[in-house]
This record gives structure tokens, sequence and C-alpha cells, in this order.
């Protein structure tokens, strides 16, 4: 049998066990305790993405695995260092960074034209503007930029 790691063990089983209500699920607490020591510790964000940089990610992930979006993710983050700075790149140039990416050339300029759409209207891209907005409101506002999808949008407000 696989060693158990105490610590990770009670990181996840603390995730089931809150608060009152979730202590209903305590018949859970063996099932989960003997697939953690199965298959391992569970995976964890290697970094949280503020919510235009969760945008870019869902826009280059669309019909994309994981692995090949989050690589071009990072590689636009190594290159531009921030959102602003991809604003003001050329389409071409930001297809060839995310040149692995299914539909890269198309992804490449909806991605620059968003960038740059967000951009006139909140200058630190922060999408601070949606916050004065109802959830629906910030939610179509964001499917209206060039490459908006519903699923990356909404993604995004959850950033």
């Amino acid at each position: 049998m696989a060693r158990i790691d105490t610590e990770g063990l009670c990181n996840v089983l603390n995730m089931f066990y809150v608060g009152r209500m979730q202590s209903g699920f305590a018949f859970a607490r063996a099932d989960v305790a003997h697939w953690y020591a199965r298959l391992g510790p569970v995976a964890t964000p290697r970094r949280w993405r503020s919510p235009v940089g969760q945008l870019v990610k869902s826009m280059i992930s669309a019909r994309t695995r994981d692995a090949v979006s989050t690589a071009a993710y990072d590689r636009l983050v190594e290159r531009y260092g921030g959102p602003a700075a991809l604003a003001r790149a050329t389409p071409a140039a930001v297809a060839r960074t995310i040149g692995d990416v299914t539909f890269a050339d198309a992804k490449a300029g909806q991605l620059v034209a968003a960038l740059r759409r967000i951009a006139a209207n909140d200058p630190d891209l922060a999408l601070d503007q949606l916050t004065t907005l109802p959830l629906g409101g910030g939610l179509a506002w964001l499917v209206g930029v060039p490459g908006g999808a519903r699923k990356g949008s909404a993604s995004s407000l959850n950033a």
C-alpha cells in the first residue's frame, strides 16, 4: 500500500469539512483517504491569474490541449510581461509566440483586438469597470469582445 502524506490528506479532507453543513459528508472520509493513497496528492494551480490573464488563457485554450495552451500562455507572459504590452503587439508577433495552439493566427488577432478594446475602457486592463455592472452585464460585455466566448468570459469573472 502507498504511503499516505498525512499533511496532503488533511488538506484534501479539509476541502470537504469546512463547516457544519459539510459534516454530513463524513461518510466519504474513508473513500477520500483510500483514493488519495492510491492516486497521490491533488494538483494545485501553479499560480492564480488575474481576470484578464484568465481571459487570455481561455481564448488561447479553445480546441487546444491544456499542456499546449499553458505553455503558450507562459510564453506570452515571458515575452510580453503583461496584458498592456500584449495589446500593443502585432497579431503576427503574437501568432508566432502561440504558434502551436489550434488556429493560432485567428486567436492572435482576436486576442490583440480584445485587449485593445478592454484597454479603451480600462487602461489598467484590470476589468474593474465590470464590477459596476450586474453579473449578466459583465458577462455580456466580455462575450462581446473579439474572440469572447461565454465559457472563457465566465472564467474571467470568477478569477
